[in-house]
């Protein structure tokens, strides 16, 4: 009688600490709005102007850390007063692996921890007449700041900085002979072909995003997320790239 007690008391246990993780998926709809300057492209600036999406899942585990994993991007076109007659193609990419340890948990609850990023940013003229790329494979610092009012409501602030990256950029300016060549290969040339690991040194970066979420029920909530990601650096020319994402959201508890 006394094992089987035992054994009732830790299937409780476990049951209880299962139902205490809340696991959640986020669908991001909006539209991307930003600035586009890169000198190995173009002298000219850039507006970009385009479609932003994003899916997130998250897991809170019973002591309130959280394990994120997130998929996002836009596609948009690049526009300038200078050559309002020629459109290029611009994408953008990020893929976040997180992990958040809570150090404060009330109605205002604080998360802090690192994460895996990649952010691509590829942009074609006229098929690959002209392109250019921007990737950064990085390991960020992150704070997640999180506000419950009442019981429907809540507001959430999310910042990440990169420490150290294996960066990959266009190693000339204008027209590059080896991208031309290896056309076939563009994915492995813009992913991680001809990089090169550095810091804050030689590029600076910043990715911050708010969110607003009201739950309509037990399992769901509907909101607004603003996220806006800068990326700068000289390798191998001045380039300058500053998104703004503002989507509706929707929120799943699994």
């Amino acid at each position: 009688m006394k094992i089987l007690k035992i054994i009732s008391l830790l299937v409780l246990a476990s049951s209880t600490a299962f139902a205490q993780q809340e696991s959640s998926l986020s669908l991001d709809l909006g539209v991307n709005k930003g600035y586009f300057k890169d000198n190995v492209f173009s002298p000219v600036n850039y507006r970009s102007s385009g479609t932003a999406f994003g899916v997130e899942y998250r897991k809170v585990k019973q002591n309130n850390d959280i394990f994120l994993a997130k998929f996002s991007g836009a596609v948009s076109k690049l526009n300038s007063d200078f050559s309002k007659y020629f459109t290029t193609s611009d994408f953008q990419v990020n893929l976040e692996l997180g992990y958040l340890k809570n150090v404060r948990n009330k109605a205002l609850s604080l998360n802090v921890g690192g994460q895996l990023h990649s952010y691509v940013n590829a942009d074609l003229f006229d098929g690959t007449e002209a392109i250019t790329f921007f990737s950064n494979h990085s390991l960020e610092a992150a704070a997640i700041l999180n506000y419950k009012l009442k019981t429907k409501h809540r507001f959430e602030s999310k910042l990440s900085i990169p420490l150290v990256a294996y960066m990959v950029r266009p190693q000339y300016s204008g027209w590059d002979k080896y991208i031309s060549d290896n056309a076939d290969k563009a994915a492995k040339i813009i992913l991680y072909d001809r990089g090169k690991f550095t810091s804050l040194n030689d590029f600076k970066a910043i990715n911050w995003q708010a969110k607003y979420s009201y739950q309509l029920g037990t399992k769901m909530a509907v909101g607004l997320s603003y996220q806006f990601r800068y990326y700068s650096t000289e390798i191998p020319d001045k380039t300058t790239i500053a998104n703004n994402h503002l989507s509706l959201t929707t929120n799943f508890k699994l």
